[in-house]
């Protein structure tokens, strides 16, 4: 089974969502599950993919931030239409949405075709 978990954040960045996040990566992890996770890259982080602490992918997308905290992926990035064409190419069994707020999340749910669905707000 494959899950993709859409993020705005990840570990190492460190808040509430982000713990919540790694704690449902471990969890299908534990159930062996492979699981992938798409978040926003901020200003530092490598392009290439990561490993969380369960030995999940962790891919990013190149955004930009508005308001403060409110990532926007960058339009006409080529390293941002790799990596949803990468995910979308995958056959997910469940696509979660940690927060329909973040325009990220919703460009990564619309590219990615997956048997189930779940959000989380």
């Amino acid at each position: 089974m494959r899950a993709l978990i859409a993020s705005p954040f990840y570990p190492p960045h460190s808040g509430g969502l982000e713990r919540y996040s790694a704690g449902l990566a471990a969890e299908l992890r534990a159930r062996e599950w492979d699981v992938d996770i798409i978040r926003n890259l901020l200003p530092g982080d490598p392009l290439d993919p990561t490993f969380g602490m369960a030995g999940e992918t962790v891919y990013g997308i190149v955004a930009r931030m508005a308001f403060g905290r409110l990532p926007v992926p960058v339009r006409g990035i080529a390293h941002n239409r790799q990596v949803l064409a990468l995910l979308s190419a995958l056959e997910y069994d469940l696509l979660i949405v940690q927060s329909h707020l973040f325009l990220s999340n919703i460009v990564t749910a619309k590219a990615v075709k997956a048997q189930a669905w779940c959000r989380l707000t």
